[in-house]
């Protein structure tokens, strides 16, 4: 998240000094500001503190143009240790804000260049000014440093390590926090817990009631921060999934899921859909929370990016118990809805519709599997053979093996329904046009349920011995 320069306090045409090349960074091209930023260093440099003022602002407005940004040039002028100096001098206010907000923008930069600022160590300097009494030089650097700990976890964890989580928190939950800076603050909270591994679970137990209280909030960014910082730790496994449930928000996710705000319902969902990756167990609490008329809801959503989220989450749920595929069966609708996706022109959609389907199929529950043939699965499942996505394919595959042994036990007990539809919906002819498919894997596995379970296949193998 760049933090874009303004007009504020100086003007447009900065001069630093007789020596120094005069620049208008909205006028001039690439090639004049950058050859400009040689002799902006020099200003930095020098023992004139209005000089090292005048220089720091051109630098950190060159930053922060989007359609300049000479992060890595300023970082080869060698001015970054002269800009974290400048972000711990207390007695320049000015100065020490400018410095901070151009670290911020060399934040945004690549893994090296923020590999540059931790190496000149910007990060304990940030740390420490977040118990500035000077608001601004505070806010600023809560920024920088959610950039830093953004660019990946090793940084976030050095971030971590240097101390940053509990000034954050303090100015979080402070009694006259702005709104702005709520949302800020929410934000870089989140960012300290994306990525994996996750942190330990000291950071997590520490930050989570602040998390729980703020997707109670009125703004919305700040529920959509709070959300996602939740996601983030309920994608740790089944231990982080465990502390997460035992805080009790689990209603008040599925309530999200159906907030009018977009990113709410984005974040709320996936943290839901990452519950019930857990265990059974973990798994019939969402459940039991009456999540499948809310999943349902996003089934039939406009919103695609909801419709996805959905069905991972019930595809999910149909590798559960019997009795939480039961759950999917008896929510009127949902069946044929999940069945509807397995034509869908989303790559996504499909898959995770496919994957729902092959996995209701592993149950080996011929009730379940005839449920879904009643509501029109076996032939747009047997279409998918023939997708053009090999994991696709594959999930397919995987779900026939099932699907044709419970029609094998059925026929001999005297049932054929299962095998009549397959045969019907043209399995048969889809299976053999994989032999001509370029992945060996899929070639071999498509014979392999041929001879299993298809009486042609016997005998013409039969024929050849």
């Amino acid at each position: 998240m760049l933090m874009k320069s303004s007009e504020g306090t100086y003007a447009t045409m900065l001069t630093c000094d007789p020596n120094i090349q005069q620049v208008d960074i909205h006028a001039s091209t690439k090639t004049s500001c950058f050859v400009a930023i040689p002799s902006v260093a020099h200003g930095m440099m020098t023992s004139d503190r209005n000089l090292q003022l005048v220089s720091t602002v051109l630098v950190r407005r060159l930053l922060g143009d989007a359609d300049i940004t000479p992060i890595q040039e300023v970082i080869d002028a060698g001015v970054l240790q002269r800009l974290v100096e400048f972000a711990q001098d207390e007695s320049n206010d000015e100065l020490q804000y400018e410095a901070i907000w151009a670290l911020t923008n060399i934040a945004c930069g690549t893994t090296e260049n923020v590999r540059s600022l931790v190496d000149a160590g910007a990060v304990p300097v940030l740390v420490r000014m977040l118990t500035s009494e000077n608001s601004r030089t505070r806010d600023q650097a809560i920024w920088a440093l959610g950039n830093i700990a953004g660019d990946s976890p090793v940084f976030r964890n050095l971030v971590l390590w240097a101390g940053m989580m509990e000034p954050l928190l303090n100015i979080t939950n402070g009694a006259n926090i702005s709104l702005q800076l709520l949302r800020n603050t929410t934000w870089v909270m989140s960012v300290l817990l994306r990525g994996e591994p996750s942190p330990d679970n000291k950071t997590i137990l520490s930050v989570l009631p602040t998390l729980v209280k703020f997707i109670h909030s009125a703004d919305k960014e700040v529920i959509s921060n709070s959300c996602w910082g939740i996601s983030y730790i309920s994608a740790g496994g089944i231990s982080n999934i465990q502390i997460l449930l035992d805080t009790g928000i689990c209603p008040r996710l599925l309530e999200l899921m159906l907030d009018n705000s977009m990113p709410v319902r984005n974040a709320a969902a996936r943290t839901i859909g990452n519950f019930v990756t857990g265990n059974d167990l973990q798994t019939q609490i969402v459940i039991n929370f009456n999540a499948m008329p809310v999943l349902h809801t996003l089934l039939v959503s406009d919103a695609q990016s909801m419709v996805k989220q959905s069905l991972w989450a019930v595809g999910n749920i149909a590798a559960g118990t019997k009795e939480q595929v039961q759950c999917i069966l008896d929510e009127e609708g949902m069946s044929s809805k999940i069945i509807d996706f397995l034509s869908s022109t989303d790559r996504i959609i499909r898959k995770e519709a496919a994957l729902a389907v092959a996995n209701v199929a592993s149950k080996a529950d011929s009730k379940f599997i005839k449920h879904f043939i009643e509501q029109g699965c076996m032939r747009p499942f047997c279409a998918l053979l023939s997708d053009g996505d090999d994991g696709i394919v594959n999930i397919v595959l995987g779900g026939f093996e099932k699907i044709l042994e419970i029609a094998r036990q059925d026929a001999k007990a005297g049932d054929s329904t299962i095998m009549e539809q397959f045969v019907k919906a043209g399995g048969p002819e889809n299976l053999k046009k994989l032999d001509k498919h370029d992945d060996e894997d899929i070639r071999n596995r498509s014979r392999q349920i041929r001879r299993e379970y298809l009486v042609e296949e016997k005998e013409d193998d039969n024929d050849e011995t």
